[in-house]
């Protein structure tokens, strides 16, 4: 997705959420981050995703995470937006 935002913004990306949280804390997004619940170690499962939503949120009450995800199933959706998602997209 990178490749559709680099152009006109700033892109940081992380392999997983341990990284993901590293370059959250070093860079604080000026506009929003963006999550896919689909992270390692464990891709097809959601946990690592929403682990970072929280995660992100616990350090940052006010940051937009923006969850963008090949998992569009309406429980995922709802489960987000309830833990504080600013926005759910799913992706083909």
């Amino acid at each position: 997705m990178s490749w559709a935002l680099a152009e006109e913004y700033e892109v940081c990306e992380a392999e997983n959420r341990e990284t993901a949280l590293e370059v959250f804390r070093k860079e604080r997004p000026a506009l929003a981050t963006l999550v896919d619940l689909g992270l390692p170690p464990a891709a097809q499962d959601v946990e690592e995703g929403f682990l970072a939503l929280g995660a992100i949120l616990d350090i940052d009450s006010s940051e937009k995470v923006v969850i963008v995800t090949g998992r569009a199933e309406r429980e995922y959706r709802r489960d987000a937006l309830a833990k504080g998602a600013y926005n759910f997209f799913s992706k083909p």
